[in-house]
């Protein structure tokens, strides 16, 4: 692991492998770079694996400016930093959608795109309100106050409430390692709530569509078959929307493929790669 100083913050990594072939790990929100544990395992050492903890999350360093444009920025910088002209990049959820901006906005870095559990379009996930709605919930105060200014506090996370959004996530949460599980939380208490708040706000407001349009690097678009925040179906639109598209959906996965079936998402990946 180590730590990079680009032209605004300091961002924190995971490294593995020795190759020649890189490959950049991109988690979803309030995760960590720690969500990649078993599937950096997995990767054989003819590649060089970095999973990164995006800005406001983790051990990177805060900012105030959590727009799209500035995370796919950041990822450019980190490349720039440690000399990767070119990498294949691996994006969950939010970490999708950040590489599906960085691919568009940086088409010479990328080798091949990975993209898995996230979307592009309005979902099942704001079909109860607006995308407008929504924002303003996201930016209100009401929703910093409950969820905490500088993270979600362990205490916050009462086992109750952390089986409920366990049941939600995944398919077979009680097959999870104590590993897994409290990783996941060390994520949510490091993250900067109201800069993941900041973040998930520009999403609304950004429409992915014509950036995935124009990309001509080979896409892998990955699903977990029980995913109940985003369907299945939405993997099928990204897959058949872009020029490259391919799709692999992981059977007895939610929402987080890569921790409940590690081995068959390293298949798919490396099958891919």
């Amino acid at each position: 692991m180590g730590d990079i100083k680009t032209r605004e913050i300091n961002i924190h990594y995971q490294e593995k492998g020795k190759g020649k072939r890189n490959l950049i790990f991109l988690h979803g929100g309030l995760n960590s770079s720690k969500i990649w544990g078993n599937v950096l395992d997995l990767i054989p050492p003819e590649f060089r694996s970095f999973a990164l903890d995006t800005r406001g999350c983790g051990d990177s360093g805060r900012g105030e400016d959590y727009s799209l444009d500035t995370l796919s920025q950041d990822v450019s910088d980190f490349m720039q930093g440690l000399g990767i002209d070119k990498a294949s990049i691996i994006g969950h959820c939010l970490g999708g959608n950040i590489a599906i901006l960085f691919a568009h906005r940086f088409p010479q870095k990328v080798e091949k795109l990975i993209l898995f559990d996230t979307f592009i379009r309005k979902s099942t996930v704001f079909d109860l309100m607006s995308r407008d709605e929504i924002k303003r919930l996201l930016e209100s105060e009401a929703a910093k106050g409950l969820l905490g200014g500088e993270g979600i506090s362990l205490e916050l996370l009462s086992w109750g409430l952390l089986k409920v959004l366990m049941d939600f996530f995944f398919c077979e949460p009680d097959k999870l390692a104590f590993s897994q599980i409290t990783s996941l939380i060390e994520g949510f208490s490091k993250a900067d709530i109201e800069g993941a708040l900041k973040s998930m706000s520009s999403l609304l407001s950004f429409d992915l569509e014509e950036e995935l349009k124009k990309i001509k690097s080979p896409l892998l678009v990955m699903h977990g078959a029980q995913d109940k925040l985003y369907p299945v179906d939405e993997a099928k639109f990204i897959s058949e929307f872009a020029p490259q598209g391919r799709l692999q959906v992981i059977p007895g996965s939610g929402h987080f493929p890569h921790v409940e079936r590690p081995q068959d998402f390293a298949s798919a990946l490396l099958e891919f790669l």
